[in-house]
């Protein structure tokens, strides 16, 4: 039985890798003709929910799914190419990054945001929102579900689609293509007072996803540096 509303959440973050399974159409540099072509579904908007809804009715194989965007390209996969100069060369734009995350804001994009067609600040875009966060991954704790969700939302509910959201993309915390830790100045000296002086335990977050008092971790991501060669 399809339920969508337990993987919304569970999948919300999968967006890069979902897009890479669904994208249907590149962008153009100019209008092409197209055949007419009839489908059994039309998801309008690929934003998070657009493109979960969209992946999730595609498992489908007798079912044609299509996912019109109104907005521009966003990851490099989706026809995105707005980077920095430092990036040329490489199969990632700036939201294939997640430490350019905040450079919305200081170097806005006409591409990515909605600009004049909300009165809200957010991207319009392949991915939506999620295109321009930190594709930040933290699998929240047993309780939370138990104490929190409602009777289908439950733990051993959800566990299920859990197992599949780390089967299609486990999440990491080392992104960097050589597995090191960089700049971890400020870390370290968080690390020194509170494992060494306030009792927390440094751990994986997502491995000990129940483990959430007093401890500490480095931020765990969606996004594995394995090769970004163009």
């Amino acid at each position: 039985m399809l339920n969508i509303t337990t993987d919304f959440v569970l999948l919300a973050m999968l967006l890069p890798f979902i897009l890479q399974l669904l994208f249907l159409i590149r962008p153009q540099a100019s209008p092409v003709r197209r055949q007419a072509r009839s489908y059994d579904v039309m998801v309008v908007g690929s934003g998070p929910a657009g493109v979960i809804i969209a992946s999730r009715l595609s498992e489908n194989s007798a079912r044609s799914v299509l996912l019109i965007e109104g907005g521009g390209p966003s990851y490099y996969v989706t026809g995105g190419r707005e980077r920095p100069q430092w990036l040329a060369g490489t199969s990632l734009s700036r939201v294939d990054v997640p430490g350019l995350y905040s450079t919305i804001y200081s170097n806005p994009s006409t591409n990515l945001l909605c600009q004049n067609k909300i009165r809200a600040y957010g991207a319009c875009t392949i991915g939506g929102n999620s295109a321009i966060n930190a594709g930040l991954f933290f699998e929240p704790p047993a309780s939370d579900f138990d104490k929190y969700f409602p009777t289908g939302w439950k733990h051993s509910e959800v566990s299920p689609a859990i197992t599949r959201l780390y089967q299609k993309q486990p999440s990491t915390n080392k992104p960097s293509m050589d597995g090191l830790y960089y700049q971890q100045s400020g870390y370290n000296v968080a690390k020194q007072w509170l494992v060494g002086n306030a009792n927390y335990t440094e751990l994986n977050i997502n491995a000990n996803s129940r483990r959430k008092t007093k401890a500490m971790a480095t931020l765990s991501m969606t996004i594995k540096m394995a090769n970004a060669a163009a």
